[in-house]
């Protein structure tokens, strides 16, 4: 039968699993120096000045001031607080263990310097201590809630990214079919294989946080070759896949809208190829290299609104960090992206600081509006 202990009694009993252990380093220290007999004495004396100096500390200090970012004040109260505790302290041993357990010595001067200084030093000892692991559990505690955060953020946004796939490819292709029902069956079938083949990775495979290279290739694949039904020439499309892809992992659906965005914006006008797709592989990184003429009236990669790549790299920043590169160029009309990413990932729960754009999700993750 297993015992479940409310948030509160756990709390009570750390606080004393604490103590206890303050408790015995204190007989331990008595019982090393052959006086074991004065554990009593100091143990009632001196565990409520720690008890007090500890809690006002932490709980006043650290709580109210210092994880509030209000340095000075805390700076103020800690010095104050550690003379006003250390007199304190002094005072009990001075009329208290002093006349007892010292009663064949002269004591020195109440306002002994050196007296007040080792009692406050035995007095903030355990209050570090305390502060240290209360501190640690905090940020531990924090950093679980980022992770989570962050990890529920990019399944956000990979849904977002599989509902939100341009619909007028998905008419387009639907049409495209039709079309080809009465001209060519064979190739209607094709189409319509991989049509689910895409379908199939966007709702099942993608759910994974990785997924193998190559299903983001024949996804990408299958991509390119429907958009090819309503071209007159295959060949203005050129997509090249160099290295070897066997064995390797990447974020699910993490090219595709790069490749969604030259058929989106690009111009399926002029000479072949007008539309160039190049994935490079190697052992410890990943090359993308995408490029298309630009149609007058294609809306820009990055418009002042804030969608486009931006949002994909929101993505990007949560997945890798500092650790890719992505350069959009514009030269003569023709529209380059360029996007280096390493092979080892950062997993969402690795990454200690996600920018706030990307916790908030008020904006669409998709290249168009």
């Amino acid at each position: 039968m297993k015992i479940r202990l409310s948030p509160k009694q756990q709390s009570i009993g750390r606080h004393l699993l604490f103590w206890t252990a303050i408790v015995l380093l204190y007989y331990s220290i008595e019982a090393t120096r052959g006086k074991p007999e004065l554990f009593g004495y100091i143990l009632v004396r001196q565990l409520p000045s720690d008890m007090l100096t500890t809690y006002f500390t932490y709980y006043v200090i650290v709580e109210q001031f210092l994880l509030k970012k209000r340095y000075w004040m805390a700076g103020l109260l800690l010095v104050l607080s550690a003379v006003v505790f250390s007199l304190i302290g002094w005072t009990v041993f001075y009329y208290t263990i002093i006349p007892t357990v010292y009663p064949d010595q002269v004591p020195p001067a109440w306002l002994y310097g050196p007296g007040i200084i080792q009692v406050g030093i035995g007095l903030y000892y355990v209050t570090f201590l305390f502060s240290g692991l209360k501190l640690y559990r905090v940020w531990k505690t924090n950093r679980e809630e980022q992770q989570e955060l962050e990890k529920q953020h990019l399944k956000s946004e990979l849904a977002l990214l599989r509902a939100q796939v341009n619909p007028h490819f998905l008419f387009n292709t639907l049409n495209n079919i039709d079309t080809l029902v009465f001209e060519d069956q064979h190739k209607a079938s094709e189409s319509i294989v991989k049509l689910s083949s895409i379908m199939r990775y966007m709702l099942y495979d993608a759910n994974a946080e990785q997924v193998p290279l190559e299903k983001e290739i024949a996804c990408l694949q299958n991509f390119i070759d429907l958009h090819r039904l309503r071209m007159k020439n295959p060949d203005f499309v050129e997509f090249e896949v160099q290295g070897n892809t066997q064995g390797h992992l990447v974020p699910a659906m993490l090219f595709l809208p790069f490749v969604e965005n030259t058929f989106k914006h690009g111009s399926l006008q002029g000479a072949a190829p007008g539309i160039s797709i190049f994935l490079h592989v190697t052992d410890d990184s990943y090359f993308l290299k995408v490029s298309n003429r630009l149609r007058k009236t294609s809306v820009p990669y990055e418009v002042p609104s804030g969608v486009g790549l931006q949002n994909v790299r929101r993505r990007l920043d949560l997945i890798y960090g500092e650790d890719y590169q992505l350069d959009v160029t514009e030269i003569d009309g023709t529209y380059q992206v360029r996007l280096t990413l390493p092979q080892q990932v950062k997993k969402s729960g690795e990454i200690l600081q996600a920018r706030q754009s990307a916790i908030t999700l008020d904006q669409h993750l998709v290249i168009e509006k």
